[in-house]
């Protein structure tokens, strides 16, 4: 089933309008390459070929990625604070059915986060992450009734203290912040105006290498510890793409001192932009004309 009505996607302490996940538990396992006996016919009695390679297990893996409709709280109080907070872990949960839910608390470190914004749609997100482990696992109700009976939505998954409305209803008491950023309540300007560029669509991309690294265990243990987990976990250096399309307007140049992206009433502005590709293609007869960029950004600030 897809998150949606039944399901949710909370980061930190904020939840989102989840649309999708793919956070595959994968077992890593060690195959020997060495030769080792065994006959296909003709074979004592008892004594079989074997089928596969010997093989032990390694620390299992549970990195994926979460996708989102972007509200404003999930950018102001989670996203945007994490970009710059990037060696630090967060808590990641989804929940796909009734009384289910698959926790990292507290393990999660982005290795992408992606923003984007086209016509006629509302503000996306996706975060791909790489988790130490998962915390906790829950099926939730089997059978049908996982899939019909939860009446109440996501209320049944919001924690007590967290006094947040249904994410699939109206938002109520003036609390638009809920409510996902459509595309049209977006705007790519320069910082000295007001007047936004006719941007078509727009992504922004945020990167970087997590990397975990294993030791050998403790010498002096006497028994088998078993697959042991990560000590060390390394991020990289961050790379930061923005591109999209836009009408009616020249080149914007090799080089941009900054270009701002507003999100609601959320500015974040980029800073430092060399071009890569500028692309001015004929069209269909019934296309509009846009150019399409991309740029490669070498400053951030957070959003105002």
């Amino acid at each position: 089933m897809a998150l949606g009505y039944e399901g949710y996607v909370q980061i930190g302490l904020t939840v989102a309008l989840g649309t999708g996940t793919s956070v595959p538990r994968a077992r890593s396992r060690i195959e020997s390459s060495s030769g080792y006996g065994g006959k296909i016919v003709g074979s004592p009695a008892g004594v079989q070929m074997g089928v596969g390679a010997p093989r032990a297990y390694d620390w299992t893996i549970y990195d994926g990625s979460v996708d989102m409709e972007l509200n404003r709280l999930i950018w102001v109080n989670e996203l945007n604070p994490w970009v710059f907070d990037r060696q630090n872990p967060r808590d990641i949960i989804f929940a796909t059915r009734k009384d289910g839910e698959q926790n990292f608390n507290q393990t999660a470190f982005w290795n992408s986060i992606n923003i984007s914004a086209s016509e006629g749609s509302a503000v996306t997100a996706s975060v791909s992450f790489v988790a130490l482990n998962m915390t906790t696992y829950t099926f939730g109700v089997q059978g049908t009734e996982g899939y019909i009976e939860n009446k109440d939505g996501f209320g049944m998954f919001c924690p007590p203290w967290s006094n947040i409305p249904l994410p699939l209803n109206k938002a109520d008491g003036g609390r638009k912040n809920i409510n996902p950023i459509p595309y049209w309540n977006t705007k790519v300007k320069f910082p000295d105006t007001s007047t936004p560029i006719d941007f078509t669509n727009w992504t922004l991309d945020f990167s970087q290498d997590v990397v975990k690294f294993f030791t050998c265990q403790d010498e002096g243990s006497s028994t088998d510890p078993g697959a042991l987990e990560p000590a060390y976990l390394a991020v990289g250096p961050m790379t930061v793409t923005f591109n999209g399309s836009y009408m009616l307007k020249d080149r914007l140049g090799d080089n941009i001192d900054e270009l701002d992206i507003v999100l609601g009433d959320q500015t974040f502005k980029l800073k430092k932009l060399e071009n890569t590709t500028v692309s001015d293609d004929l069209q269909t007869g019934d296309a509009l004309v846009p150019l399409t960029v991309e740029y490669a950004v070498y400053n951030i600030d957070q959003s105002s």
